[in-house]
């Protein structure tokens, strides 16, 4: 048993000590535990090295005794092994490729952001820091700098402000919306809790601050797992209110997901991969939007508004010709505005090419014409800044290739 596995049955034993039973399960075939019980003070110390020092090296343990130190690093084996390691925007985004003890591999996005490049964002209440807040002196969204091919290019006075971790939940994913390389994976399996919280201690020594679930995976087909790494993280001190879950819309694990928030008191946003204001369209781009159509998706959304009294993001891709048009704009700002308002707002994605896919990005023009439409029927708009597409790091191009 890792020992992030360790700390999460404590808390979901009601707050009991670890080890009073005696045992546990171990990845190694001898538990580490049948030797020694890990006292509160192990415990402390252990939790300061793995989240605080971000330090898996027993040989480093200094405030551990050394005979101990072997037998203690077996609750924490190797479950991600660094296979690739791409950087674009100048040095801005950094996409890393992982190898799993099964040899599975997933991919997670760092994104690093500067004052000028979303400081309206932050006052205007955007959910994952990446996007750009449409203003009334243009229709696209404030313009944000911009970036050449090369790190050492790179404007060396920029204040970095926070760095976003895009975190994959699953190998694969079986939602198989047809504009997303993850879903041409199919689903292979979830990710373990340590899986999900090495992805994070790994990001912090990259200084990451913020956290969105939107890499691999649908994460309400792993809410457990989730759940566990929301505590985690914040151990890590990347508060809930810097996290963002992304779903495509499953009603029972919205639900869930607002009384985890409110029982547990993590105000973490939440985000719907909506793209379409009509049944008819969504059933194009969202298979699984058969079994769970929109009035469905939104009325789940709005309750955890309601619940949790957090803003829901909207998430809607352009893709030319199937969902930018300007009535599809009106029938959005229906579905929503039938619910109330300043529930939600709307996050446009401009689309990423993938490769074998048949969906392409809508011009400018046209996303300008769409996002006009909406905030004449008062529903408040964010364009995200695309990130990552030179090394097909950026949203829907998640795909585990190697290098």
């Amino acid at each position: 048993m890792h020992f992030v596995e360790l700390l999460n049955n404590k808390i979901a034993s009601s707050g009991t000590s670890i080890n009073q039973s005696g045992t546990t399960t171990s990845h190694k075939n001898q538990d580490p535990s049948e030797h020694a019980t890990l006292s509160k003070m192990r415990m402390s110390q252990l939790s300061n090295q793995y989240f605080a020092q971000l330090n898996i090296d027993p040989n480093t343990w200094t405030n551990i005794p050394k005979d101990e130190r072997e037998q203690l690093s077996e609750y924490f084996p190797e479950v991600l092994k660094t296979v690739n390691k791409q950087i674009g925007d100048g040095g801005d985004t950094i996409k890393y490729l992982y190898e799993l003890t099964d040899g599975s591999l997933i991919e997670s996005v760092i994104m690093k952001y500067y004052d000028e490049d979303f400081s309206d964002s932050i006052n205007k209440g955007s959910t994952d820091g990446r996007s750009v807040p449409n203003n009334n002196n243009s229709t696209a969204g404030r313009s944000v700098p911009n970036k050449n091919n090369s790190a050492n290019d790179k404007d060396v006075s920029k204040k970095e402000s926070r760095a976003t971790l895009c975190i994959s939940c699953q190998v694969g994913c079986a939602m198989a919306c047809p504009f997303c390389a993850t879903g041409k994976l199919g689903l292979k399996r979830n990710l373990s809790l340590p899986e999900l919280t090495e992805q994070i201690r790994l990001a912090k020594l990259e200084g990451v601050t913020n956290i969105v679930f939107m890499g691999m995976g649908e994460p309400t087909q792993n809410l457990k797992n989730i759940e566990a790494a929301v505590r985690a993280a914040d151990k890590f001190g990347i508060f809930a209110k810097n996290i963002t879950i992304s779903t495509v819309g499953i009603p029972d694990g919205i639900n869930e997901l607002a009384d985890f928030s409110v029982y547990e008191k993590f105000p973490f946003r939440l985000a719907i991969s909506l793209h379409a204001g009509t049944n008819l369209t969504r059933d194009k781009l969202i298979p699984i939007n058969k079994k769970y159509p929109i009035d469905e998706v939104l009325d789940a959304a709005f309750a955890f508004f309601k619940k949790t009294t957090r803003r829901v993001s909207i998430e809607y891709l352009l893709a030319k010709g199937v969902n930018d048009t300007e009535k599809e704009a009106y029938n959005l700002a229906k579905v929503l505005n039938r619910r109330g308002s300043n529930w939600a707002h709307v996050n446009i994605i401009p689309l990423n090419e993938v490769e074998g896919s048949d969906y392409f990005p809508s011009d400018k023009a046209t996303q300008d014409v769409f996002i006009n439409a909406l905030k004449s029927k008062g529903i408040f708009v964010t364009v995200r800044e695309s990130r990552g597409s030179d090394i097909d790091g950026a949203c829907g191009q998640l795909a585990s290739k190697p290098v």
